[in-house]
């Protein structure tokens, strides 16, 4: 059990029963989060360089650009790449760029500015 090998307890107990995650077991946790989702992108990366036409796109765009701008491009993207799947998010300039800066899309498409911070 992963407590006997760190020494530690993750999970506080009441007989069989686990009643709550210790402190230590919260950290341990977030880091196994992390961890997986590096596999994660391991994963990703090396399907990528085995399968360079399969995967997945995030794009982030206003609704100006999915609605009037992007519909053609859309299909002819899907129709030249159909093993990849294609996600779209939209929002306010504002959202889509923090949708790439925490990476959770790939890029983000608008013409509208960014309010100035």
């Amino acid at each position: 059990m992963l407590e006997d090998e760190l020494g530690i307890q993750i999970f506080s107990r009441s007989g069989k029963h686990l009643t709550q995650v210790t402190p230590a077991g919260q950290e341990i946790i977030r880091i196994a989060r992390e961890v997986l989702s590096k596999v994660d992108a391991i994963k990703s990366v090396a399907g990528e360089h085995t399968w360079p036409d399969k995967g997945s796109l995030y794009i982030a765009t206003t609704h100006t650009q999915a609605r009037y701008a992007l519909p053609n491009v859309i299909k002819g993207f899907i129709e030249r790449y159909p093993r990849v799947s294609l996600h779209m998010h939209q929002g306010s300039p504002t959202q889509i760029a923090d949708a790439v800066s925490k990476g959770n899309a790939d890029f983000a498409i608008a013409t509208e500015a960014l309010a100035s911070v």
